[in-house]
């Protein structure tokens, strides 16, 4: 949306922003896939694919989040179950190897995609990072999150990903320079969960086939613009 904003204000054009979505024809794969069981006695937050990326996804606050919830709740740090379903840094590793960090990590390596998505939806509420200067930026990944019927506890700037989280009611979107805000949220998902800020709305615009329904549409007023251009010049 930033990019067709910025488009349309500066060339005045009808410019449109067509996003990815979730392709119901991947369902009979996911609800086949046997992903691996979580802890049922703790709240298990889960986070698929990389946990760093380079300009555009720091988990850096993560640790220290998870660092004062171990120090200043270490009842309520031991319910608590960060699952990462990905290939961990070096770095990442020693963050989550620290002493008691390492007791509420679960690593499960790399699952193929129907894996990860069926456990996206076994997941008590769902991590996506989105942090950097990009305001256009937004993951691949949350459009497989928006399908899961699970909240999002995003920490995100000001981006892409963090309006649609608000803007579907998918979940709880953070900045990152809140530590204070992140590491309550984290008190609360143990406590009483995050299902109060699941209010889910308008989900349909991100699931096929709307995302080919509305490409459709742009192509067929591009046409028709060109279409009423060429008429007047042939005037």
């Amino acid at each position: 949306e930033p990019i067709a904003a910025d488009f349309a204000a500066r060339f005045g054009v009808d410019a449109r922003a067509i996003t990815l979505g979730w392709d119901p024809a991947l369902e009979a794969a996911v609800e086949a896939a046997t992903p691996p069981d979580l802890p049922d006695d703790c709240f298990n937050l889960v986070h698929t694919g990389a946990l760093t990326v380079s300009a555009r996804r720091d988990p850096t606050v993560l640790f220290t989040a998870l660092r004062r919830l171990v120090d200043e709740a270490p009842e309520a740090a031991r319910r608590l179950r960060l699952v990462v379903a990905g290939v961990l840094t070096a770095d990442e590793r020693r963050a989550l190897e620290q002493p008691g960090l390492e007791q509420i990590t679960l690593d499960l390596g790399v699952l193929d995609r129907a894996q990860a998505v069926a456990l996206q939806r076994k997941a008590g509420a769902l991590l996506l990072i989105a942090t950097g200067s990009h305001r256009a930026q937004v993951t691949g990944k949350i459009f497989e999150y928006l399908t899961s019927g699970r909240p999002i506890l995003a920490i995100a700037d000001e981006n892409e990903a963090a309006r649609i989280v608000e803007a579907t009611g998918t979940g709880l979107v953070l900045a990152p320079a809140d530590v204070d805000g992140i590491v309550a949220a984290l008190r609360e998902a143990v406590t009483s969960g995050l299902d109060r800020h699941y209010r889910p709305r308008g989900l349909d615009q991100y699931r096929f086939p709307a995302p080919a329904v509305a490409f459709a549409e742009a192509v067929e007023a591009a046409v028709e613009r060109h279409q009423a251009r060429r008429s007047g010049h042939g005037a």
